[in-house]
């Protein structure tokens, strides 16, 4: 057998012992064994958070509609091109349920991307002026300008 094999098997009996560990360490719906909840509920786990963590002062709405039991809030960079991909995704969430959701946008401007954070002055001067949802848009369609 060659170095090169033994090296190959070593990684590849490593990483089935891993997998097995992590079989026999969690439970059948797979939580960690021993996690505390034996119901197969946890109502830490599936209560939403509260509004008033997501949602701030400064938050902007796209939409916004009387008594929405959902609010969807997505933290965006308009330079991610992550965030460039998921918008015509939750382009089609706000129309599909428009009129039933609260759709709320945060700014999250990520340290390496130089044109993130004038971007998000942008849009900001333009929600001033009641055009974000107009500016919003046009900052992911002309993303890679």
């Amino acid at each position: 057998m060659t170095q090169n094999s033994v090296i190959t098997l070593a990684l590849l009996l490593t990483g089935a012992l891993l997998v097995v560990g992590a079989i026999v360490y969690t439970n059948a719906d797979g939580r960690p064994s021993g996690s505390g909840s034996t119901s197969g509920t946890s109502s830490e786990s599936s209560a939403p958070a509260p509004e008033e963590l997501l949602v701030r002062e400064d938050s902007r709405y796209l939409s916004r509609t009387e008594r929405a039991d959902v609010t969807v809030v997505e933290f965006l960079d308009f330079e991610c091109e992550a965030c460039r991909a998921q918008f015509p995704v939750m382009e089609k969430i706000r129309k599909d349920y428009e009129g039933r959701i609260d759709f709320v946008i945060r700014y999250f401007p990520l340290p390496g991307h130089a044109n993130s954070r004038p971007a998000t002055y942008a849009v900001e001067a333009a929600a001033e002026q009641d055009a974000l949802e107009d500016m919003y848009i046009k900052m992911y369609e002309t993303q890679a300008e």
